[in-house]
């Protein structure tokens, strides 16, 4: 709430961990916030619901993504997804790839960690040498980590000259 002008909040609603779940704005928005384990408990409830935005932050399982989003049917809303991709190889399948080939309802940022002008560049030092090589292309560079090692799925083995990848 420290990000909200005081006066634009009309209430707050907790949930039994004493966590906010709700804050009701006085221009009638409402932001919910609810947990992945709050699905596992109850898929339930997430169905159902209306929403004009849903952010995920962090990697979700597609069965969560799938109710949330049936929400922003109704109102033709949108998703924003921050992650850093360490499990959940779906959503390459489902972000990365279309973005990489320009679908248009899809615009992807990626970001290079060693960019950021806001970290403590003692503190990353510290993180990036405490990480194994592979941790570091997903935590350090933003590759997604169910890639290290494979070969790309649109690897087809056979010889270039019959349609495939391999080249003499």
């Amino acid at each position: 709430t420290k990000y909200l002008p005081p006066n634009c909040i009309r209430s707050i609603e907790k949930n039994g961990q004493g966590y906010i779940s709700k804050i009701y704005l006085t221009n009638g928005s409402i932001l919910v916030f609810d947990t992945q384990k709050s699905f596992i408990n109850d898929p339930g409830s997430f169905e159902g619901k209306a929403y004009d935005r849903a952010h995920f932050d962090e990697p979700k399982s597609r069965l969560l993504w799938v109710a949330v989003i049936r929400g922003l049917v109704d109102t033709d809303g949108d998703q924003v997804w921050t992650l850093t991709p360490l499990k959940e190889a779906w959503l390459y399948d489902q972000f990365k790839v279309p973005a990489t080939h320009g679908v248009q309802d899809i615009e992807a940022f990626f970001l290079d960690a060693e960019k950021n002008k806001y970290k403590s560049e003692a503190g990353w030092k510290a993180f990036k040498e405490s990480l194994l090589e592979d941790e570091k292309e997903a935590r350090v560079f933003g590759r997604w980590s169910h890639l290290q090692g494979l070969v790309y799925k649109e690897f087809t083995p056979r010889m270039y000259s019959e349609g495939g990848n391999i080249v003499e």
